[in-house]
């Protein structure tokens, strides 16, 4: 085994400790297995093809004996010597505001000084090789394009060396063949079936472990109405609780057991929580983040436990939040449909200023229909979000009231449709609350209690 190889197992154990007490993960989680893996295949990585750990340039190809590079020009000094100055930096900010956790189950003084001293190490460690990685990527084409699987003109390159240009060919040509680069590709034609499926997968453990999902007090009340032990009440949402019972409803129809009728709802919930995080990431795709800030977002959705713990809880906030994630979504789509129709009506009529060609006019005109379309269809999703929004909290039926004059103001002139669809989500909100409501003889929830947060 090579002192490169050595190097970089050492920096990926401290890393994974460093992690683990980052995100309060036992020594024996499944998870430290994982972020061990993705710390060497990481850091590796960066090492080899990166080639910005301890140095900026020298050609990618093996680790020599410190698993690092040397440094050639001032240019590269300074940014090895800031990517090392703001690795410390984050790690200090970060140890310092979180010290006292990493050592809260330890009482002898020499454990707890290793320890502090393995977190430092393995911030240390974590944010170097982040920031090299980023260095690289924002600054050198060659680089993102091996790890895209992108081929790139070598007359877009700063090559000096006329020879480099067939090496640096014949290594994007053989990054084609590499896994990284073919499931890099995958995921950037397939982000959202990506995000999708990898969230759900991370539930599953989660989900298997709470079997058939995690009750707060709230939502033993909620299902105690559903169960119809308890009167209906809007103090926790009436249609939450008719969503619960629903699922519980479908579930005990099907199988008898309360247990897995429960479940229902836990697994439409996670497929949701799932779905929310899918159209996040393929809305930062729309609004040109790179594929590696979005596959950070993905992984940010499915690794992160607390992702996975809200989506098997059944409690009101949860789904709530998925649908103020999509509703500000849906605006973003919209405002960028918006501009694409700006400058699809520029050119229509800059083309019949000129008189131009029927075929170009036609294209355009498919485009405006286009652009129509999808702007139908984001105007659907913003009225049932909106409405969503109204009932499934009692401040957020408030904070809706508060956010009307901005939203009329905003489309004003843009989209009657959106317009008058918000007027319709105010009013069929009203008549949900009260009138039916009333009818149901569902309690109000106290006012001081609606208006707090």
């Amino acid at each position: 085994m090579s002192g490169g190889i050595v190097i970089l197992l050492i920096e990926s154990f401290f890393s994974t400790w460093a992690l683990n007490k980052v995100f309060r993960l036992n020594p024996g989680n499944l998870l430290s297995v994982l972020i061990f893996v993705g710390c060497f295949l990481f850091y590796r990585y960066v090492r080899v093809h990166g080639r910005c750990v301890g140095g900026f340039d020298r050609p990618a190809g093996k680790l020599d004996e410190k698993g690092t590079y040397g440094t050639d020009g001032s240019l590269n000094k300074k940014a090895v010597v800031y990517s090392r100055a703001l690795s410390v930096t984050f790690t200090m900010l970060y140890f310092l505001y979180d010290r006292d956790n990493y050592v809260a189950e330890l009482s002898n003084e020499l454990f707890k000084a290793f320890m502090l001293i393995a977190v430092l190490l393995g911030l240390y460690f974590f944010f170097l090789n982040v920031l090299g990685f980023l260095y690289r990527y924002l600054t050198d084409d060659a680089f993102t394009a091996r790890l895209y699987n992108i081929k790139i003109n070598a007359a877009s390159r700063n090559d000096t060396d006329p020879s480099s240009d067939d090496k640096e060919g014949r290594q994007t040509n053989a990054g084609k063949h590499s896994m990284i680069g073919r499931l890099s590709a995958f995921y950037a034609s397939h982000m959202g079936v990506c995000t999708f499926v990898l969230v759900l997968l991370f539930c599953i453990p989660y989900f298997l472990y709470q079997f058939p999902g995690i009750m707060t007090p709230d939502s033993i009340v909620q299902y105690e109405q559903a169960l119809h032990i308890k009167p209906y009440s809007n103090h926790h949402p009436w249609v939450h609780t008719l969503i619960l019972e629903f699922f519980y409803d479908l579930g005990y129809a099907f199988t008898r057991n309360p247990n897995i009728s429960v479940s229902f709802y836990t697994v439409a919930q996670m497929l949701f929580i799932a779905f929310c995080a899918s159209y996040v990431v393929t809305t930062l795709k729309k609004c040109g983040f790179k594929p590696c800030i979005c596959m950070a977002a993905t992984l940010f959705y499915a690794i992160v436990p607390y992702n996975n713990v809200f989506a098997i809880t059944i409690w009101k906030d949860i789904p709530f939040a998925g649908v103020v994630a999509l509703f500000v979504c849906v605006l973003i789509r919209m405002d960028l449909l918006f501009a694409v129709r700006s400058e699809t009506d520029e050119e229509l009529n800059a083309l019949d200023a000129s008189n131009g060609d029927n075929t170009k006019n036609a294209e355009k005109e498919i485009k405006e229909e286009e652009i129509r379309s999808g702007i139908v269809k984001l105007s659907v999703g913003y009225f049932l979000l909106s409405l969503c929004i109204c009932l499934l909290r009692s401040n957020g039926w408030y904070a809706f009231i508060v956010l009307i004059p901005f939203l009329l103001i905003h489309f004003w002139k843009r989209s009657k449709l959106i317009m008058l669809g918000t007027i319709a989500v105010f009013a069929l909100a009203w008549v949900i609350k009260y009138p039916v409501m009333s009818a149901f003889n569902v309690e109000r929830p106290d006012m001081v209690e609606s208006l707090s947060v």
